[in-house]
C-alpha cells in the first residue's frame, strides 16, 4: 500500500524543504547581515538559474523556438547578473581576507602558523577566482550553444515552409 504526502510551499510555489535549506545556509554562524549579503544575492541568481533552465528542456524537447530564444536572452542577463554578483562576493571575500588571517593566526607568534594561514588564505582565493572563472566560461558557453540551437530550429522551420523532409 503506498501513501501520497502533498508537498508544503510558501510563496504560492516554493517547497518548505528548499526553504528551509535557504534559512539553515542563511543563518549559519553569527555573520552579520551586512557579510550575508553577496551569499543570497549568488543563491538567488543560480535559483533562476535553475528554474530557467527547465524552460530550456521543454524547448528542447518540444522543439519551440519562442522558448528556445527567450532562454538565450534571459540566459545572457543571467550571465551578465552572475558575473556582477560573484564579482561583488568576490570583492567582499578579498575585502575580509585580512580578518580571516588574523583569526586563523589567533594571536600566535609561530612564524610556521602565521605563513600557514597567509598561504591558506592565497590558496583559497585562487580556487575561488579559478572556480567563479570556469562557470562563467561555461555559462558563456551555453549561450553559444543555445543561439546555434535556435539558428538550427530556424533553418529547421524554413526548411518545412519550403516543403522540406519534416
Amino acid at each position: 500500500m503506498s501513501y501520497y504526502v502533498r508537498s508544503h510551499t510558501f510563496c504560492c510555489c516554493i517547497p518548505v524543504r528548499l526553504g528551509v535549506f535557504i534559512i539553515s545556509i542563511l543563518g549559519v554562524g553569527d555573520v552579520p547581515m551586512k557579510e550575508k549579503w553577496p551569499y543570497i544575492v549568488q543563491i538567488i541568481v543560480y535559483a533562476v538559474y535553475a528554474i530557467v533552465s527547465v524552460q530550456a528542456f521543454f524547448g528542447a524537447t518540444c522543439r519551440k523556438l519562442s522558448l528556445i530564444r527567450s532562454y538565450a536572452v534571459i540566459l545572457a542577463i543571467h550571465l551578465i547578473f552572475s558575473i556582477a554578483s560573484g564579482g561583488y562576493s568576490l570583492y567582499h571575500y578579498f575585502q575580509d581576507s585580512p580578518n580571516v588571517v588574523e583569526a586563523c593566526i589567533n594571536g600566535s607568534t609561530d612564524d610556521v602558523k602565521i605563513e600557514t594561514c597567509k598561504q591558506g588564505e592565497d590558496v583559497v582565493k585562487g580556487v575561488m577566482v579559478g572556480v567563479f572563472i570556469f562557470v562563467w566560461l561555461m555559462e558563456l558557453w551555453g549561450v553559444f550553444i543555445v543561439r546555434e540551437y535556435g539558428h538550427q530550429l530556424e533553418e529547421e522551420i524554413s526548411l518545412r515552409a519550403k516543403g522540406g523532409p519534416w
